[in-house]
């Protein structure tokens, strides 16, 4: 269940991200999350801003952070954020990410892919240095939060009334189709998920949109 594997480079409509490293397919149940995510997201706020960040564990690390630290690592992080931002919009910030291992010998790394209330956070850096802290606080080390480079900067964003509005949400789906590539996921322990979402998201979800 939710190892369905799609061959095809065009998923719900959506053109896929292409790549030496997306040969070997994609998981449906990652791309029906992030497309799913982004489609809400979209809806709910006038700007929705998408940040991919990855998050490495120390190769000499005697203890690897596991998923149910980086769970909690992003609990945390949606809390202070939360907490920080003023009170006249809120972040509503969201989450898919996966789990991955290059090799057997190698402790596994996390690709994140964030979506929040552009009008909140219009900087992606916001959350990449919340995030940094928390792992810094939990590894006691630096470099292990990388801010990636298909961000364009400081994030993709969604505006809902901008003319290339929907060439923009394209766009922030096939780079985020990247996390859902078969590749890299093969060597993770048996009943591993495919991928994880923020808890609570629900696509029927009720939502008030923010007019702002």
């Amino acid at each position: 269940m939710g190892r369905k594997v799609l061959k095809s480079k065009i998923y719900r409509g959506y053109d896929l991200l292409e790549s030496t490293k997306t040969e070997d397919g994609y998981y449906t149940k990652t791309l029906d999350q992030i497309i799913d995510m982004t489609e809400l997201m979209m809806k709910r706020h006038c700007k929705t801003l998408s940040v991919r960040i990855d998050i490495h564990n120390a190769q000499d690390a005697e203890i690897p952070m596991s998923r149910r630290e980086i769970t909690r690592t992003l609990e945390n992080t949606q809390r202070n954020l939360k907490k920080a931002l003023s009170a006249n919009h809120l972040p509503d910030i969201h989450c898919v990410w996966v789990e991955e291992k290059a090799h057997e010998d190698r402790h596994p790394h996390y690709h994140l892919q964030f979506f929040a209330n552009g009008n909140a956070i219009q900087n992606g850096y916001r959350i990449f240095q919340e995030l940094e802290r928390q792992i810094q606080r939990r590894t006691g080390r630096k470099g292990l939060v990388h801010f990636c480079r298909s961000n364009e900067g400081t994030g993709r964003m969604i505006q809902r009334s901008a003319p290339d509005a929907d060439s923009q949400l394209r766009e922030v789906i096939r780079f985020a189709s990247y996390l859902a590539k078969v590749q890299g996921k093969e060597r993770l322990a048996k009943g591993s998920r495919v991928s994880s979402a923020s808890h609570g998201f629900s696509v029927a979800a009720p939502f008030t949109e923010d007019s702002n």
